[in-house]
């Protein structure tokens, strides 16, 4: 980690378990190149790194027999506890040199193996069972008088017992304890990290890392995991999804799809010069895919990118001149396409095209911003023709044409990093976390959840799943009525519009802070796919009947009902009744929202009515059909075609 002036860590440091040792890393004074004796201050965690390495460098010169584990653990016991002495546990020390070159007062130790129900190495049990686990300590440098072991709390599994005394160790001797392991249902796989917190009072205090392997959970598969700073990712049906992945020195894309020896991702590297990352993905197929950039300090221009052939070749358009930063992109078809961006001129950057992403044109209707409103990226929710995104001034903007007008509402709270509404375009969650805009930037905003059930025309507070929830994003699996929240804890399901949360399974290495998701089903199972910097992982669940869980399509004296017979061949028809005379539209869409087929457009009396439809010359797959009113009310319906 590095520090500041004041021995306090920087805003830009990591912190906690995982962080050994502080080190100065602001206003840091070197050579500066080209240097003409010149000399300059600059801050990072890359200035405290070297001064780390240099001490290990003095030690080694020292102690040329002294194992890795003895430099490492004398440098953390001489640390000038000063970044957060209440909190050393999370934060450490401040390293010092000299003191790490002096004689070792304090005892180090490790782990030195573990059983788990007997077995060396062994699984922890999956849910409803019972794991004993057996740890070994070690203590590898000074003698140690009065050492406690805390094995602290883990989220997804209880413990029995977790203080408990190790007592006088010296250096070279062992102590085994056991402990008692429950475990919910907060995993699938991977390995449960357990941090044990050991102190003996006064001056030693150090926290050791054993991960444990974990059985696979069922109910949860994890299909593949990516590696790496994942912005954005767009799951575009049950078999493909496109990942963008990259930061501000490099640009590179990543296409998925399935082969027949499973689920593999495939590089789709985009060359060029510029050193700008993108933010966020659309794509409507494992072919084609467009992805857009930012204005990087000044000097880059915001840019949509495009590959019609999975990153064989590129094409680049400048829209600088309708935003700086591309939050969102979304096309309805190949051609058709809209990106929302920050504002400019104190107008949001939204662009429109009709031919592929050949060129952009501003929005003809202008909607404005609050002073100083920016949006977040991938916080946006298309179903169909309504669209909703989301602003760091807990506003919430609403289209129900497309994206050519924009109505916005508030939440009260700011930061709306992520929003999701169901297919039935009425229910809808907003999530709000404390966030920064840019990464110097004061972080401000609190954790909340927010519930719309009128289209996202007002909302309501809801209950966070646990008090340290800090929520990323949410998504919907179209047809179900099933939610899906990424946080700092891990992924949530929800069944009931986000009044209360279930933790889903998701590996344990996996971090889900700043995740975004993306959600996509076919007739048989539903696959979401969320990335975060710790990389991505893809969940799947299997798909219910239609007719099981829609449900009920009645607004007032209108009601559509499901067709028959579902699942379709060669034909169906599809019935809606009205206890008054209105114009209806029915439309039938396909599972990108692209329209196919207007079946009706006119004005019905009272009445039960029926439309036939031949499925004979449509592809098999997931449809989805839309009945509208001139007064209007919208009702949606799923439909499976098999020919």
């Amino acid at each position: 980690g590095a520090t500041d002036e004041n021995d306090q860590p920087a805003s830009f440091s990591n912190f906690g378990h995982r962080v050994d040792v502080y080190a100065p890393g602001v206003n840091v004074l070197s050579t500066n190149w080209p240097g003409n004796n010149a000399y300059t201050s600059a801050n990072g965690t890359s200035f405290a790194s070297p001064e780390v390495a240099g001490i290990v460098g003095l030690m080694m010169s020292k102690h040329p027999d002294w194992p890795l584990k003895f430099i490492t653990q004398q440098i953390i016991n001489t640390c000038d506890n000063v970044v957060r002495p209440s909190d050393r546990f999370h934060f450490w020390g401040r390293v010092n040199a000299a003191r790490a070159l002096g004689t070792p007062t304090l005892p180090g130790l490790a782990v030195q193996s573990y059983t788990a129900n007997g077995v060396k190495n062994g699984l922890i049990d999956t849910v409803g069972t019972v794991t004993n686990l057996s740890v070994v300590f070690k203590n590898y440098i000074g003698n140690g008088q009065n050492i406690v072991a805390t094995l602290l709390t883990i989220g997804g599994v209880s413990v029995d017992l977790a203080q408990q005394q190790i007592g006088s160790l010296n250096t070279g001797e062992v102590r085994q304890l056991n402990y008692t392991l429950r475990r919910n249902a907060q995993f699938s796989n991977g390995s449960l990290p357990l941090y044990f917190a050991v102190t003996d009072g006064a001056s030693y205090t150090d926290t050791l890392l054993l991960l444990v392997p974990m059985k696979s959970q069922q109910g949860y598969v994890f299909v593949d995991s990516l590696d790496g700073y994942c912005t954005s990712v767009k799951q575009v049906s049950a078999d493909i999804a496109w990942v963008t992945n990259g930061f501000d020195n490099g640009t590179n894309f990543l296409s998925y799809f399935e082969v027949e020896s499973g689920f593999s991702w495939n590089s789709a590297q985009q060359a060029n010069t510029q050193t700008t990352a993108p933010w966020c993905v659309e794509a409507v197929d494992d072919a084609i895919a467009w992805f857009g950039t930012a204005s990087r300090n000044g000097r880059l221009h915001a840019n949509v990118l495009n590959t019609p052939d999975q990153g064989a070749t590129w094409n680049t358009v400048d829209v600088a001149a309708i935003t700086p930063y591309i939050n969102s992109i979304h096309f309805t078809s190949p051609m058709n396409g809209m990106f929302i961006g920050d504002p400019r001129s104190g107008n949001w950057g939204i662009g429109v095209t009709n031919d592929g992403g050949a060129t952009w044109k501003a929005n003809s209707l202008t909607s404005s911003a609050l002073a100083g409103e920016l949006g977040w990226k991938n916080s946006i929710s298309w179903v169909r023709r309504n669209g909703w995104f989301g602003t760091n001034k807990g506003d919430i903007y609403r289209s129900t044409d497309g994206g050519a007008r924009w109505k916005a509402s508030q939440v009260s709270a700011i930061n709306v990093v992520g929003v999701g509404f169901d297919d039935d375009s009425l229910h809808g969650i907003a999530v709000c976390k404390p966030a920064a805009k840019t990464l110097l930037a004061t972080v401000t905003g609190t954790s909340a959840i927010f519930r719309s059930s009128d289209g996202g025309a007002t909302w309501v507070a809801a209950t966070l799943p646990s008090v340290t929830t800090v929520p990323s994003d949410v998504k919907f699996v179209p047809g179900i009525h099933v939610a899906y929240l990424t946080t700092n804890n891990g992924v949530y399901r929800s069944t009931d519009f986000g009044a209360t949360w279930n933790a889903a399974g998701v590996p344990a290495s996996w971090s889900g802070a700043d995740a975004t998701i993306s959600i996509a089903s076919n007739t048989t199972q539903y696959v979401a796919t969320a990335a975060s910097m710790t990389g991505t992982i893809s969940l799947t669940g299997p798909m219910p009947p239609i007719e099981a869980v829609a449900l009920p399509a009645q607004t007032g004296s209108i009601e559509l009902l499901q067709n028959r017979p579902n699942p379709a061949t060669l034909k169906t028809s599809i019935s809606f009744s009205t206890t008054h005379a209105e114009h209806i539209k029915l439309t039938l869409y396909d599972a990108l929202g692209r329209q196919i087929i207007m079946l009706l457009d006119q004005n019905v009396e009272p009445g039960m009515h029926s439309i036939s439809l031949a499925t004979s010359g449509l592809v098999s797959g997931a449809y989805e059909y839309v009945l509208e009113t001139a007064s209007g009310v919208r009702l949606a319906r799923k439909l499976t075609i098999v020919n």
